[in-house]
């Protein structure tokens, strides 16, 4: 229960209606607040204020109604702007990039600023009365004159909120962002934050430990879906407290079917009935894949906009060949990253958790081979693969990892010898091929 809470907080959290949530609640509580103060304390007008402090009621009720207008209009226009932009991005970019702009913190607080502004206005004019008999006359001129200023900060907004979508619509601002978000998830690959490394350990010695464990069950999946999040350290408290070893089959992003085998428990004792559902609660299956987790989730959107830039229906080679610069560049800063271990420790140094991993060869996996099958027809996109290739090899250290950008630039050549019908292509895509075979060789001095 814990982790789904935890995840349905994050999907809150990155939702496109939270903030807007939050900016109406905030309005609706200071319409409150304005209207009790002006029912305390009376504004005269001086100065300045006596251009915009009103002493009638149709006076107040007709700004109150004209804002409360402009507001509910203005909040059509972003509406429209807004879908205009996701559509766009949809049909150029894919689907996938719809995330990005549903969780821009602009687009969210405009949309919330205009429906506050018109939330706020109402809540105003159904105070402002006329004196009878009865009662009093209540003009709230504080209330108003905040209204005025909001509006005013709102026309602002609308200006700032038009140049943000013409600037974050551009296809190289699209590709940045998203690089960026890659660059992040990078800093913290899964399963980083889960437990401890424990580096004097021997994977060897491991393996042999975990299979001299008397006992050993499954934890079957219940539903089919991807896997969007794993709470690793609920994992290993819940293995710790009843003496497990739990491997994990699975790691975030992974499609899971109905009855897989999610978690291999080894136990000192059969499992106790309950447990398989204790342990399936750290576990959240969905029908999407999801950023929070998975570091090639980033690595595909720019995939994919490589691939619907080479469409035919599209034929954009230069927005390709951007969204590859920055492939490239990812991969580069990845190269010597040292990748977490799959094997998780408690705080007392007992392996509780075996996590599937990521690792270089995978990263690269995501990142080239679907570029290199859907370029091999566009000579400018193998050439610049390529170049990428030997670009990433300058910051390898180690062999293991030399032998995977090697693959991938046998791969590309023998595309682009089946694919090039110009000699003089073939001979640029070579000499970027002889550029990646000739990297100065692995020091192995300087790590494996």
């Amino acid at each position: 229960m814990k982790t789904k809470l935890i995840f349905f907080w994050e999907m809150i959290k990155t939702s496109f209606w939270f903030i807007p949530a939050l900016i109406v609640s905030t309005a609706i509580a200071l319409a409150f607040f304005l209207i009790h103060v002006d029912s305390k304390y009376s504004m005269e007008p001086f100065g300045l204020f006596d251009y915009i402090i009103t002493e009638d009621v149709d006076s107040a009720r007709a700004i109150l109604s004209t804002i409360a207008g402009a507001m509910l209009n203005v909040t059509s226009i972003v509406f429209s702007i807004t879908l205009v932009a996701l559509t766009l991005a949809s049909s150029e970019y894919g689907s996938r990039l719809l995330r990005n702009f549903m969780n821009d913190r602009l687009n969210q607080t405009v949309l919330g600023a205009y429906i506050a502004t018109f939330m706020f206005c109402l809540l105003i004019m159904r105070v402002v009365r006329e004196g009878d008999g009865s009662t009093d006359e209540f003009i709230p001129n504080i209330s108003i004159i905040a209204t005025l200023i909001i509006a005013l900060a709102n026309i602002f907004l609308l200006i700032a909120y038009i140049h943000h979508i013409a600037v974050i619509i551009q296809a190289d601002n699209i590709i940045s962002d998203v690089s960026d978000k890659l660059n992040k998830s990078l800093n913290h690959i899964f399963p980083t934050s889960i437990g401890k490394e424990n580096l004097e350990q021997d994977e060897t010695f491991i393996n042999k430990y975990i299979q001299k464990i008397p006992y050993k069950d499954f934890v079957y999946a219940e539903e089919s879906g991807y896997l969007q999040l794993i709470n690793g350290n609920d994992l290993i408290k819940f293995a710790k407290k009843n003496d497990l070893i739990l491997v994990v089959k699975f790691r975030p992003g992974d499609l899971i079917v109905k009855g897989s085998e999610l978690v291999q428990v080894h136990a000192n004792k059969i499992l106790e009935e309950g447990q398989a559902d204790g342990i399936r609660e750290s576990f959240v299956i969905s029908h999407a894949r999801t950023p929070t987790q998975d570091a090639q989730f980033a690595i595909h959107q720019l995939v994919e906009v490589i691939a619907r830039a080479l469409s035919p229906g599209i034929n954009d080679p230069f927005t390709a060949i951007t969204a590859l610069d920055k492939l490239i560049s990812n991969l580069s800063e990845l190269a010597d990253k040292k990748f977490p271990s799959p094997y998780r420790f408690d705080e007392g140094d007992r392996l509780r958790l075996v996590v599937k991993c990521l690792d270089f060869s995978g990263m690269a996996d995501a990142a080239f081979n679907q570029v290199r099958q859907y370029g091999k027809e566009n000579p400018s996109v193998l050439i610049r693969l390529m170049e990428g290739l030997s670009i990433v090899n300058k910051f390898i250290k180690m062999k293991d990892r030399e032998e995977v950008i090697l693959k991938h630039a046998h791969m590309a050549m023998r595309a682009g010898e089946d694919s090039f019908s110009e000699p003089e292509d073939l001979k640029d895509l070579r000499e970027r091929y002889n550029r990646v075979l000739n990297q100065p060789p692995h020091d192995p001095s300087e790590g494996d």
